[in-house]
This record gives structure tokens, sequence and C-alpha cells, in this order.
């Protein structure tokens, strides 16, 4: 039960985006678009979210548990990160309408985002004790839930930003 449960978590952002895609562009090259930013940002997020983790915490890179887990768990959560913030930033270029220099930006600034959300998260200081994730728990669950809400709210924030950048933008130029 637990595994198709991830399953569908696995793929429900893709069926999802390509639905709302197809639906606002009633052509077949959205779908195009779906698979291509599934595949920029599962190539790209990782690297911004190594360089990040690389910035943010120097000392837990070298350590030999980063190491144990670096390819198992860090890379596919971040591939998958940027996978689901790919397939959202489409969903998000047909839903606002923004083309060519915007929709660099929106890209862009979602590599970024997605890479720096965990890490910066990672980065705030606990009060309380940290808490094991039990094996035989549904803990491991909250994996691929993390990484979907990574991605998701990562290309929502570029979206929002790069509007009020444009926003700014015309506001200086109608002076």
């Amino acid at each position: 039960m637990i595994g198709f449960l991830v399953l569908l978590l696995a793929i429900a952002p893709w069926i999802i985006s390509a639905t709302l895609t197809y639906y606002y562009s009633q052509s077949f090259l959205g779908l195009l678009w779906v698979v291509i930013g599934a595949i920029a940002g599962a190539l790209f997020v990782p690297v911004a979210g190594v360089y990040w983790l690389q910035t943010l915490h120097p000392r837990s890179m070298e350590s030999q548990a980063v190491g144990m887990i670096f390819v198992p768990v860090i890379l596919p959560f971040f591939a998958y990160s940027g996978s689901v913030a790919g397939v959202s930033a489409v969903v998000g270029f047909y839903l606002t309408g923004f083309s060519g220099l915007s929709a660099v930006a929106i890209s862009v600034l979602s590599v970024i985002l997605v890479g720096l959300l965990p890490i910066a998260i990672a980065k705030i200081p606990s009060t309380s004790e940290p808490s094991t994730l039990s094996r035989s728990s549904n803990q491991w669950l909250w994996l691929p839930i993390g990484a979907i809400a990574n991605g998701i709210i990562g290309a929502a924030l570029a979206i929002y930003l790069t509007k009020a950048v444009v926003w700014v933008i015309l506001q200086v130029a109608s002076f």
C-alpha cells in the first residue's frame, strides 16, 4: 500500500502539470514543454542544490555521513524537486502568459530557489531534539512530499518574484 502511495506521489505532479498545460495551451507543444521543463529541472537543480549545500554547510559536506547519503538521498531529492519545479514553471508560464525574457528569469530563479530552500531551512537552528525516522512507520512518505512541496514552492516564488520585478520595471518605465 505504501509503495503504491509513493508511486502515486511520484507521478502526480507530472500528470497534473501535463493536464493543466494541455488545457491552457490546447496543443501538444505544451506537453513537449512539460517534458523539457522536467528534464531541465532534474539536471540543473541538483547542481544548484549541491552548490548551496557546499556554500552554507561546508563542514557537513566534508563529513563521512554526507558521503554515504549523497548519491542515494541528496541527489535524487534535488533531481525530483527540480523536475517538479520544471513542470510547475511550465504551468506557470501558461497561466500567467509570460514569454521571452520573463520565462528565462522564471527558469533561472526556479533553479536557484529550489536548490536553496531546503538548505536554508536546514541552516535554521532547532531548539528541539532531532528525531530519527523509523523504517517501519509511514514517515518515509515525507521525503517525496517535501520534494514536491519544495519544487512547487520554488517555482511559485520564482513566478511571483518575476511578476514583481516586471511590475516595478513597468512602473519605473512609465515615469
